[in-house]
């Protein structure tokens, strides 16, 4: 007879426990990671077009690490499609952005996890690193180079989400990986010692990340005043407004196309610029407006539904 104490672990792989068992186990999976993904869209929005906190991607690492790569795969479209459809935003640029993120993300974190022997934590980082260079790409065959400036954010907060949402599953994992028999064998010292040697040279490659993004940042910080603020619809340019700080207010109306004649209002004011907030059934999380004002080289605020970009760019260029 069992000890009625033993604590049992999950099954592993794509057909332990039978075909009953596996599915249900896959079926409770996407359901947690498709509330994660509805719930973080009441959080206040990060005023970085295609970032969040990615809280969906914990039960996609906790997916790649207890059944296998095909079924963290399977859960990362999932919920992305499923999201999607809960957020009536099935099918429109959100919903492309986020089901190439979560997929690539996924398969990344396999590769890492089946070819490099990745741990949790360093899987998840590179998982959110993809997950948000892809869904910048997606942006840009889009938008156009509006997206471009985000980058640097996109990557920090991609390598920190990752790693946050790395460390937030390794005690899942453990809880339901309990058995002896699909623990990983100790690691020799040589094994450890290399492992460490990856961990600083993870270390050393974010940090420089960080450099060449404040260096890119401090570089829009010193150049010139003569600017102008480009105004780009669906990848073509409507208007061309010079940012002097002496000039006048001005307020510029830009028709969205598909919203029944809705005109956006782009606030010019002192050599800065903003979108001002659109209606929430034209843009739902509201990033653009977020955003705030506008006013180095480089700087950009998107409206992703509405393909609407305000970028600043050195005249002198």
């Amino acid at each position: 007879m069992a000890d009625s104490g033993a604590r049992q672990a999950l099954p592993q792989g794509p057909g332990a426990g039978g075909g009953v068992t596996h599915l249900a186990q896959l079926a409770l999976l996407v359901s947690l990671a498709t509330c994660l993904h509805y719930v973080e869209g009441f959080f206040p929005p990060v005023p970085v077009p295609g970032a969040r906190l990615g809280l969906a991607n914990l039960v996609t690492t906790v997916a790649l690490c207890v059944l296998g790569p095909r079924d963290a795969v399977a859960v990362a479209a999932m919920r992305a499609l499923l999201g999607s459809l809960l957020g009536g935003r099935f099918l429109g640029l959100g919903f492309a952005m986020s089901l190439a993120g979560a997929t690539v993300s996924a398969l990344a974190m396999g590769a890492a996890r089946a070819y490099l022997r990745a741990a949790p934590v360093p899987a998840s980082t590179a998982g959110g690193l993809v997950h948000n260079l892809t869904q910048a790409a997606v942006a840009y065959l889009v938008i156009g180079v509006g997206i471009l400036p985000y980058l640097p954010h996109l990557v920090v907060l991609g390598l920190l989400a990752g790693w946050i949402t790395g460390h937030l599953a390794r005690p899942i994992i453990a809880a339901v990986s309990v058995s002896p028999a699909v623990q990983r064998p100790a690691r020799p010292p040589a094994a450890m010692a290399h492992r460490r040697r990856v961990g600083w040279r993870g270390a050393l490659a974010a940090a420089l990340l960080l450099a060449l993004g404040a260096a890119w940042v401090a570089g829009f910080a010193l150049a010139g005043d003569h600017r102008d603020l480009v105004v780009e619809l669906r990848n073509r340019e409507v208007a061309r407004i010079p940012l002097d700080r002496d000039a006048p207010p001005r307020y510029l109306e830009v028709e969205l196309p598909g919203t029944g004649g809705y005109r956006a209002t782009i606030e010019v004011r002192s050599g800065r610029a903003r979108i001002l907030p659109i209606p929430e059934r034209y843009c739902p999380r509201g990033i653009c407006s977020h955003t705030g004002w506008i006013e180095r080289p480089g700087q950009a605020a998107i409206c992703l539904p509405n393909r609407l970009v305000i970028r600043v760019v050195d005249r002198s260029r």
